[in-house]
């Protein structure tokens, strides 16, 4: 069995998050994990009180982290996020995560490929 006393919250931390192959995982270190209130109104009928609820969130940014329970179970980013449930829960979809499309590069334009033909102007 593994003993938890020998390990402590910074260098698991860092165990995870750290880049040892580049830097196409650093990111990772700067999203936020994150504990919000949401209301829901449900069948609620107007002027009654709404439910509140509080959750988990990973954010980049303006990019909250998804979850798909189908069957590929995936992750990404969308505008708003999946509650995780946990912190812990959360952490672990975080190191599942792609990089957030905030972060990357658009390709550059090709000088050498055709002209979009049906006239459209770019």
């Amino acid at each position: 069995m593994i003993e938890p006393a020998i390990f402590t919250v910074e260098a698991l931390l860092h165990a995870f998050l750290d880049d040892h192959h580049g830097n196409e995982d650093a990111w990772r270190q700067y999203a936020s994990i994150e504990r919000v209130e949401q209301s829901f109104s449900g069948c609620h009928s107007p002027g009654e009180p709404r439910a509140k609820h509080s959750g988990w969130v990973v954010r980049y940014g303006k990019s909250f982290l998804r979850y798909s329970c189908g069957p590929s179970g995936s992750v990404w980013w969308d505008c708003y996020g999946d509650d995780f449930l946990s912190p812990a829960l959360a952490f672990r979809r975080l190191l599942d995560a792609p990089v957030p499309p905030s972060i990357c590069q658009p390709w550059p334009p090709n000088p050498d490929a055709p002209a979009p033909k049906g006239g459209v102007d770019t």
